[in-house]
């Protein structure tokens, strides 16, 4: 396929079970309103076959990727060019490719987080001044991408894991990048979670077709705010328990719009039309 200026620009989302995307709906619904011609489409692709994806995709001519799990960190390392936030985490969420095998990368998670953040009534924003803490729920790409945009934004960052090698290891990465972090056992979660002002929760539990049940003992909640990466049909359950106990939330399809608002900037050199994309998942900026 050729890029020239008439030729429709082919992106897509790539992980192992992304069937369940709304990151289709919301890039056609993005081109549609700026009447771009591009299509973006769904490709699941299992564990170990980044790489040949990859190759393939440089081949055809497909103009730009998200990446979702399990492939973020694989991905970065498979980029020839990243970006600084990819190369902060050792991961990235999005790539521009290159019909030369040049793979550009970006990692966008952590910027939509903080963005969200600093949107809320709660003004975590000016806090960050005073090393407000924000506990990071998982080790994971988007974890990493929460931890080193948070400790950059001015948060002190604790790192809960269920592998205790990866919170450590990411801890660590967070330290050595100038960040203040820590990291604690999973089975201290609940206690933990309660202290933190702000909760990100960045395992797969609770969301889509991944892995099921509540990352949280059931009484326990964030001080104040949740921000819940993991989306399906409905609210998760942890999600909803937050909400129920006026707990403020963001939800993950407002991280997902706005990550992949800040994801065009990669793939177009401008950001995408964030209320369009909002309105396409089905959330509200601030809400």
């Amino acid at each position: 396929m050729a890029n020239g200026a008439e030729a429709t620009r082919v992106l897509g989302v790539v992980g192992a079970a992304v069937g369940h995307s709304l990151s289709p709906a919301m890039h056609r619904a993005a081109f549609a309103h700026l009447g771009m011609r591009a299509v973006y489409l769904a490709f699941d692709v299992p564990e170990g076959a980044l790489a040949r994806a990859l190759a393939g995709a440089c081949a055809l001519g497909l103009w730009g990727l998200n990446v979702t799990a399990p492939h973020k960190e694989k991905a970065f390392a498979l980029s020839t060019a990243p970006g600084r936030r990819a190369r902060q985490a050792g991961a990235a969420n999005t790539l521009r490719l290159h019909p030369d095998g040049t793979i550009e990368a970006d990692l966008t998670d952590g910027e939509a987080i903080v963005d969200a953040l600093s949107a809320r009534r709660s003004g975590w924003a000016r806090e960050t001044s005073a090393r407000a803490p924000a506990l990071v729920l998982g080790a994971g790409g988007v974890a990493r991408a929460a931890a080193v945009a948070l400790a950059e934004a001015g948060a002190a960052v604790a790192v809960i894991a269920r592998r205790p090698e990866a919170a450590a290891e990411l801890a660590r990465r967070v330290g050595d990048l100038g960040g203040e972090a820590a990291h604690h056992p999973w089975a201290e979660r609940g206690r933990w979670v309660e202290r933190a002002p702000v909760v990100v929760q960045a395992t797969p539990l609770g969301g889509g077709t991944r892995q099921r049940g509540d990352p949280l003992p059931p009484d326990a909640l964030p001080a104040r705010t949740l921000v819940e990466l993991a989306y399906g049909p409905g609210p998760t359950p942890l999600e909803a328990r937050a909400r129920a106990a006026g707990r403020e939330v963001v939800g993950g399809r407002e991280i997902l719009a706005r990550q992949g608002a800040h994801a065009w900037r990669l793939w177009f050199g401008v950001g995408g039309p964030l209320e369009v994309m909002l309105r396409a998942v089905g959330a509200e900026a601030g809400g």
